[in-house]
C-alpha cells in the first residue's frame, strides 16, 4: 500500500496571470496517514475547487521545495497515486489549477512533503514551551512561555531577554523559529540549546524587554537534519504578549483638557479649510516632528507646518472609509512652511471623493536615534514602475517598519507606493497604478520614514510603531493598541510586502482609543473582483499627553 499525503483546504493564492472571470488557486495543508510503503509510491488527495472553469490539476515533484523536476496532469479528480519515486528520498509536492481551455494556470499551491518508503505518521504536535532567559546573567529566569502567555514589564527584572525551546522531539537536530508581530524574523537553529535569538558557546543574545512589547505568534518547526532539512518532525505555534504593565491603566498617558493646538485648523490655499483634528507636536534634542489628522476630499489643501523645518519629510497614507470607493493620496510642495495634500480616485472613476480623515507625520530629515537606542530615518528617494532599492545608510538593528507617501505630481495618473524586500539595509519601492494601465509612470519623488518597532514616549508624545502579523485582506481585522489613549490617536499604516499583484492600499475606520480596523482597498479598473491576498501591515500612532 501507498505512502498517503492529503492535502486539504483550497484557499486563494496570488495569481500567476489574470483569468477575466477570476481565476481561484489552490492553497493546501498537507496530513499525514500512518500507512506502509509500497513500490516506492505516494497517493495525494485534495479538496475540490469549486469554479464552473476549472478544467483540472497538474501535480509538480521533485527532492526540493523551490525546484520541482517533474509534473502530471491528473485530470479533474481529487486524488492521485504517483509511483516509481526513489526510496527513502524526501519529495516536495505542488498543486496547479488550470481552466478548461487549457489556456491558463494557477500559481502552485503551498508545497507538502514526504519520505517515501517509511512508515509515515503525524508531525509530532502539542503547545510548545519555551524558557524566558535572562541575557545578561545567562541565567534561565523560572518563567514559561506557552500559549497565550503574557508577559508584564512591571513584573520582571529582566532587561535583555532570549527564549530557549524546552520540549521538541528527540530526533530534532535543527530547529527553524517564525516570529512575527512587533519584531518580524525567520531564523534557524543547528545546536542545542535552540534559541529564538541565538547563542554563542552558551553567550545568550538577547533583545530589549523594553523595545519589543506587543503581541506575537511564533511558528516553531523541527527537522531531524540540520539547517531545517530532512523530515519534519513537527510544526506549531504559539501566540504570546509583551505588555507594559499587568493593571489595566494606561502605562503612557495622562489625559488633558487642553487643546493641543490653540488654532485647530488649516488654512489652503485656495481658501478652504482643512480640519485639523489631534493635531500631535513634539521636540526634543534628538527628534523634531509634527504629527496630526485632517480631513480632507479630492480638492487641493494647504496644511501649514507647526514648528520650524529646514528639510520637511512628510509620510500620510491609510485615509478613514468614509467614502467606499478607493482612493489614493497625493502631496506635493512640500516647503519649510507645509505641504498641499488631497484624495485622488483611481483613473477609472470620477474623481469625486467625499471627505476622509488622514493622518500624518513629519520629520526633518536624516538619521535619528531616541534615548532607547531606536533608530528613525526619515529620507526621500524617486521611483517610476521600476522596481529600485533603496539602501540605508547605517543598518537598523531590526527590520523597520517604512512609511511611504508620493510626493510630487509629474504624471496625473493616480498612483501607489507598493513595498517589498525590506530588511534592516534596504527597501525595495516601486510606483504602480490602476490595473487596467499600462505599469509605466513618470519618474516621483517618494519620502519615507523607516522606523524600528518600539513603544514609548518623545517629550510628552505616546508612539507605537509595530507590524501586524500576516493577516490583513480586503476583509476589515482589527489593530489592538498595546496603550490606551485618552484620545483616539492618530493612525498610519501601510502594506510591507507585495502579496497580492492588485492595485490596493489601506484603509481604516472606527478608530477608538483601544483599537482600529484596517483593511486593504483594491482598485476595479480591470474585473470586479477586491479580493486580496493577506500581508503584513506596518502602522504607527501618535497621541499627546500630559
Amino acid at each position: 500500500m501507498p505512502d498517503v499525503v492529503a492535502l486539504l483546504n483550497p484557499g486563494t493564492l496570488p495569481k500567476m496571470m489574470k483569468i477575466p472571470s477570476g481565476w481561484i488557486g489552490l492553497g493546501f495543508l498537507l496530513c499525514y496517514y500512518s500507512t506502509q510503503s509500497f513500490s516506492g509510491q505516494i497517493s495525494l488527495a485534495w479538496d475540490a475547487v469549486a469554479h464552473p472553469e476549472v478544467g483540472g490539476y497538474r501535480i509538480y515533484y521533485g527532492q526540493s521545495s523551490s525546484h520541482y523536476t517533474a509534473s502530471i496532469d491528473v485530470g479533474n479528480q481529487t486524488s492521485y497515486t504517483l509511483s516509481g519515486l526513489e526510496e527513502g528520498k524526501i519529495y516536495y509536492f505542488a498543486a496547479t489549477t488550470y481552466n478548461t481551455t487549457g489556456t491558463a494556470e494557477s500559481d502552485f499551491s503551498r508545497p507538502v512533503q514526504a519520505k517515501v518508503g517509511v512508515t509515515t505518521t503525524a508531525p509530532e504536535t502539542g503547545s510548545p514551551k519555551l524558557l524566558l532567559i535572562d541575557s545578561a546573567t545567562n541565567q534561565a529566569t523560572g518563567i514559561v512561555i506557552q500559549q497565550g502567555s503574557t508577559l508584564y514589564l512591571d513584573n520582571l527584572d529582566v532587561k535583555q531577554f532570549n527564549l530557549a525551546l524546552y520540549n521538541y522531539p528527540a530526533a530534532t537536530r535543527s530547529v527553524q523559529f517564525i516570529l512575527s508581530g512587533s519584531l518580524n524574523m525567520s531564523r534557524i537553529e543547528d545546536k542545542k540549546p535552540y534559541m529564538l535569538f541565538g547563542n554563542r558557546q552558551g553567550d545568550y543574545y538577547g533583545k530589549s524587554v523594553a523595545a519589543t512589547l506587543g503581541h506575537y505568534s511564533l511558528q516553531i518547526k523541527t527537522y531531524d537534519q540540520a539547517n531545517a532539512k530532512g523530515y519534519l518532525l513537527s510544526d506549531d505555534a504559539i501566540s504570546f504578549s509583551i505588555l507594559p504593565q499587568s493593571s489595566s491603566a494606561s502605562p503612557f498617558v495622562e489625559c488633558s483638557t487642553t487643546p493641543v493646538n490653540g488654532d485647530n485648523t488649516a488654512r489652503s490655499s485656495t481658501g478652504s479649510v482643512a480640519s485639523k483634528e489631534q493635531v500631535v507636536l513634539s521636540q526634543s534634542e534628538t527628534v523634531l516632528l509634527e504629527a496630526g489628522e485632517i480631513t480632507v476630499d479630492h480638492q487641493w489643501q494647504r496644511v501649514p507646518f507647526e514648528k520650524d523645518f529646514i528639510n520637511p519629510v512628510v509620510v500620510t497614507n491609510a485615509p478613514s472609509l468614509n467614502d467606499q470607493k478607493p482612493a489614493v493620496v497625493r502631496v506635493r510642495n512640500i516647503d519649510v512652511s507645509g505641504f498641499d495634500i488631497r484624495l485622488q480616485d483611481w483613473d477609472y472613476l470620477d474623481d469625486s471623493h467625499m471627505p476622509e480623515t488622514i493622518g500624518y507625520l513629519v520629520m526633518e530629515r536624516g538619521t535619528h536615534t531616541l534615548a532607547d537606542g531606536t533608530q528613525i530615518k526619515a529620507g526621500r528617494t524617486i521611483g517610476n514602475a521600476t522596481a529600485r532599492t533603496t539602501r540605508f545608510e547605517q543598518p537598523f538593528q531590526v527590520t523597520p517598519v517604512i512609511l511611504t507617501t508620493v510626493t510630487s505630481v509629474n504624471e496625473r495618473d493616480a498612483v501607489t507606493v507598493r513595498l517589498r524586500n525590506i530588511d534592516a539595509n534596504s527597501f525595495e519601492s516601486r510606483l504602480q497604478e490602476q490595473e487596467a494601465n499600462e505599469q509605466v509612470h513618470a519618474i516621483e519623488a517618494i519620502d519615507y520614514i523607516a522606523w524600528e518597532p518600539s513603544v514609548g514616549t518623545i517629550d510628552g508624545v505616546a508612539f507605537e510603531v509595530r507590524h501586524t502579523t500576516n493577516r490583513v485582506t480586503d476583509r476589515p481585522s482589527t489593530i489592538t493598541f498595546v496603550q490606551s489613549f485618552c484620545e483616539p490617536p492618530v493612525f498610519l499604516g501601510q502594506v510591507q510586502a507585495h502579496n497580492g499583484d492588485d492595485a490596493a492600499n489601506i484603509r481604516h475606520h472606527a478608530k477608538d482609543i483601544h483599537d482600529v480596523d484596517v483593511l486593504i482597498s483594491e482598485e476595479q479598473s480591470a474585473d470586479s473582483e477586491t479580493e486580496h491576498a493577506s500581508e503584513v501591515v506596518g502602522y504607527m500612532v501618535f497621541s499627546k499627553q500630559d
